[in-house]
């Protein structure tokens, strides 16, 4: 199931990770309409699976992806890596080891990592309700009851917030203070929004849900979003490079560059600065940029840690993250539980094995992340597009799993 942003409606295409700037407004709404999602792209690999730059430079010129890396994480650490293109297809700057990608919607697993150690320790319980923590706030009757879970779940009734126009976008950069007033301020009016259904009565991906459930993190430790996911992920993970925000802003456009591409069309770049200041309030939901290094490392961090091999970190603050909870509630069609940023399921694709992942994609970047802990092996896939990549990836990364699982 592709969790992804979406590249058609109206002017919200990048829905997180917009940089603070005015100087490029951003396109009309009548323009973002035109725009339609990519086809698939049946990827033949090389032969040699094994040769990782092979299967890279494939994947990327087939899909007419400008930049794109891989990596493969086994026992403990990064056994292959490749990185493959353009960081800027206009300049044509190369793509090199240390190239930053923006992660997209996989950053709900890194909220939710923050949330299940934070459960762990007992500063926060899984059936921490809204109203426990905000209850200062004004708030319809049906978020009351909500609980952490649910929001970590998709199933608390929020507002999806995954697509949005000139209203919102004008309420957002309305919003003033630090990033996490701003969410303060967000989930203050999100609140007295009507819920679009009955909590635990059905899956609704949402963003705003997932920002709800950082800002009660926030309010139960008195840090913000920002210094939690330093604490609980960067460190004990060893990244070394990820920060929040996009890889390239108006005060930093060296970093590797975001390209839109749509069907029949050559990919464009991403104008610097496009959508504005509303990464501070949906940033839990998706904003967070990396090395593919990191991005292994994360991976590797969750494997040790569904192994209880991560010092200072509680092997239960996995088990409650990667657990699909009995009454969670099923989603594409029943095959699959969400669990606190992850999809769990059983992947066709590797024999029915248990595999643990997430996509995110913010229309001109994409991220996956693949764990299988049957076999203590993980892949992760980065590029800097949203177009066929996002749809075409799940074969190519199954084969690789088989290479190097062995099986």
């Amino acid at each position: 199931m592709r969790r992804l942003f979406p590249f058609i409606s109206s002017i919200a295409l990048l829905l997180i990770g917009g940089c603070a700037s005015t100087a490029v407004p951003p396109p009309a709404p009548d323009a973002m309409l035109e725009m339609r999602l990519p086809d698939p792209v049946e990827i033949i690999l090389p032969q040699r699976i094994g040769d990782l730059q092979a299967v890279a430079d494939a994947m990327r010129e087939q899909t007419g992806t400008p930049g794109l890396a891989l990596a493969v994480v086994r026992n403990g650490g990064m056994v292959a890596r490749a990185v493959s293109g353009l960081a800027n297809a206009e300049t044509g700057a190369p793509l090199v080891d240390t190239s930053r990608f923006h992660w997209g919607s996989v950053v709900k697993s890194v909220t939710g990592t923050v949330v299940g150690q934070l459960i762990a320790e007992g500063r926060l319980r899984a059936d921490t309700t809204v109203v426990e923590l905000l209850g200062e706030l004004e708030m319809q009757e049906g978020y009351r009851d909500v609980t952490i879970a649910q929001l970590m779940r998709h199933e608390a009734g929020v507002p999806a917030y995954a697509d949005f126009g000139p209203p919102e976008l004008d309420r957002f950069t309305a919003y003033s203070g630090t990033a996490a007033q701003k969410r303060l301020a967000f989930v203050s009016d999100l609140l007295r929004e009507v819920p679009v259904s009955e909590p635990g009565e059905k899956f609704q991906y949402s963003n705003a849900g997932i920002v709800l459930a950082a800002v009660m993190a926030e309010q139960a430790t008195g840090e913000s979003w920002e210094d939690l996911v330093r604490a609980y992920v960067f460190t004990p993970a060893g990244m070394v490079d990820a920060s929040f925000g996009l890889p390239s802003t108006p005060a930093k456009p060296e970093g590797t560059r975001g390209h839109l591409q749509f069907p029949g069309q050559p990919s464009e770049l991403l104008p610097l600065g496009m959508f504005g200041e509303i990464n501070p309030m949906l940033a839990p939901a998706g904003d967070l940029s990396s090395s593919i290094d990191d991005f292994a490392r994360y991976a590797a961090f969750h494997l040790a840690g569904l192994r209880g091999e991560v010092a200072g970190v509680p092997a239960k603050a996995f088990e409650i993250v990667h657990t699909a909870a009995p009454d969670a509630l099923p989603i594409s069609g029943g095959m699959a539980r969400y669990s606190y940023g992850w999809e769990i399921l059983q992947w066709p694709l590797l024999g029915g094995r248990r595999t643990h992942w997430h996509n995110g994609s913010n229309g001109a970047f994409y991220a996956e992340i693949r764990l299988v802990p049957e076999l203590n092996t993980a892949v992760v896939i980065m590029a800097n597009t949203g177009g066929p990549i996002a749809f075409s990836s799940e074969k190519s990364l199954a084969r690789i799993f088989e290479y190097y699982a062995g099986i």
